[in-house]
């Protein structure tokens, strides 16, 4: 029974490796969407398979869902294989890095944090592949952005509300302004009492002149002297002022498919 059982499980894995190499021709024929399917088909047999979670997560790369992309290359990283692993990391660096392309104009703090993702999994990468100059370029591509999109952010953040003692001197501040011009303002009105007062005078005297030419009916209109017209032009000037990208990733999007079982 268990030889039967093994022999079966032999069999599964066969069919599904025969799957495999079906979607994998179907990719380098850049039939992305057939390959999935067959990728597809395959993950059924063997969901574990970090094989298979590889090609369909560069399969999926490829039809542009970056968001299942990332989730099966991180099911492809945990391995025994160092040169999957290695693969597994950058390819899922480069889906992190367009995936942060797609969030700098709704959303940028999630963009930086993708991007700070994508410099881990590329860091991951050169560990495991110290002769991967594409990882390490792309390192320095990616680590450029995110300084760029950090500062942008930084920069868009409000400021933190003032602590209660800082709003304590404000309002401090803003009371002694208030009454450093209450007291300018009162100083202004007087100065400007004994003006109106003058002017007051000279108006009631006006008044009383009048009153005593109706009065002695003299009728004769009065000539206005040079310091009453000097008057009356001052009072009219008195009385007009108070109305006063990154360059393009060398290898971001070639996660080619790197074993048909």
């Amino acid at each position: 029974m268990a030889w039967w059982m093994s022999m079966a499980g032999f069999a599964f894995a066969a069919d599904s490796a025969t799957i495999v190499r079906k979607g994998n021709d179907l990719y380098r024929r850049k039939q992305y969407n057939e390959a999935l399917k067959a990728y597809d088909r395959a993950l059924q047999a063997q969901p574990d398979s970090n094989v298979v979670n590889f090609d369909l997560g560069a399969a999926q790369f490829k039809t542009g869902d970056f968001e299942s992309a990332a989730k099966s290359f991180e099911k492809a990283i945990p391995t025994q294989n160092r040169s999957l692993e290695a693969q597994a990391n950058y390819n899922l660096a480069n889906t992190k890095y367009k995936l942060a392309g797609t969030k700098k104009e709704p959303d940028l703090a999630a963009a930086v944090s993708l991007l700070g993702e994508s410099l881990e999994r590329y860091k991951r990468a050169i560990e495991l592949d110290q002769k991967d100059i594409d990882a390490k370029r792309n390192y320095e591509l990616v680590e450029r952005e995110y300084k760029e999109l950090k500062e942008k952010l930084e920069k868009q953040q409000p400021q933190q509300c003032p602590k209660p003692q800082e709003n304590k001197n404000q309002q401090d501040n803003e009371q002694e302004k208030s009454g450093r011009q209450s007291q300018e303002e009162q100083k202004s009105e007087e100065r400007q009492e004994p003006q109106a007062q003058e002017q007051k005078t000279e108006e009631q005297k006006a008044q009383e002149r009048e009153q005593q030419e109706r009065q002695t009916g003299s009728g004769e209109e009065k000539e206005m002297s040079p310091q009453e017209a000097q008057m009356l032009l001052e009072g009219f000037r008195q009385e007009e002022n108070a109305l006063g990208k990154i360059d393009d990733l060398r290898k971001a999007g070639e996660t080619e498919v790197k074993k048909d079982w």
